[in-house]
């Protein structure tokens, strides 16, 4: 599996295949979650944590 920038898939959606796709909407789906739960880390909380794993 690629890993691609966010930047990457909004310009190539049409482009996305149907496996990269779901993938795609299920990252969202779980953003969107996390937004209404207020889940969410400033840049500096997850600059730390990425350094810490």
């Amino acid at each position: 599996m690629q890993i691609k920038t966010i930047h990457h898939i909004k310009q190539n959606t049409a482009s996305l295949n149907v496996e990269e796709a779901i993938a795609t909407l299920k990252l969202m789906n779980l953003a969107e979650r996390d937004i209404r739960n207020q889940n969410l880390l400033s840049l500096s909380e997850a600059k730390e944590r990425l350094a810490r794993a």
